[in-house]
């Protein structure tokens, strides 16, 4: 999953933004995808949190 974001963002990063349109449209889709991280990140904290408390 990771990959395939490094992927994404280097495929965006390729694209020359030649109109308004398409950089407001990069701009919605790294939101998304930082968004998709950060709640990612927060599941795999919770996960490791629930596993640590459940060990006491």
């Amino acid at each position: 999953l990771l990959a395939a974001r490094v992927l994404s963002r280097r495929g965006l990063a390729k694209i020359p933004p030649s109109s308004d349109t398409e950089d407001v449209l990069e701009q919605h889709l790294r939101a998304v995808i930082v968004g998709m991280a950060l709640r990612e990140g927060a599941g795999v904290l919770g996960a490791v949190w629930g596993a640590m408390v459940g060990s006491l």
